[in-house]
């Protein structure tokens, strides 16, 4: 394992998983939440925790950025399905008007079509304009 602080970021590059990341950031600081401090009102800045080295304070906004960019994209997500979804409402209902009307012109042409043979095959005497 290299702990060895990275010149860039001044913390230790280690080859850990997440889970034990968590593991060793709990035996830190003895807790599993508040590690960073948010007020309801989230346009508040974050606040960082006292017991907490800079670098973890550092990596835990990152995380946190991370999570609210992640949280913004599903956001968009769960709007756009929305969005689809009232679209596919609109589009069943379309289809069933026009289900409908194509239901209404079929019997129309069927009316015209009886009346058309029934003039056709009767005698009839054409009215003669004078």
């Amino acid at each position: 394992m290299n702990d060895v602080p990275s010149p860039a970021t001044g913390i230790a590059s280690t080859s850990t998983t997440p889970a034990r990341r968590n593991n060793s950031l709990l035996k830190k600081t003895k807790r599993r939440s508040t590690i960073l401090s948010r007020s309801a009102n989230q346009s508040e800045p974050i606040v960082e925790n006292p017991n907490n080295s800079p670098q973890i304070n550092e990596q835990l906004k990152n995380e946190y950025e991370t999570v609210r960019a992640m949280n913004r994209v599903l956001e968009i997500s769960l709007k756009h399905f929305e969005e689809a979804s009232e679209r596919i409402h609109q589009f069943s209902e379309t289809i069933n008007r026009t289900d409908h009307l194509l239901d209404l012109w079929l019997s129309v042409l069927e009316k015209t079509e009886e009346i058309r043979s029934y003039v056709e095959n009767s005698n009839i005497p054409a009215n003669k304009v004078s």
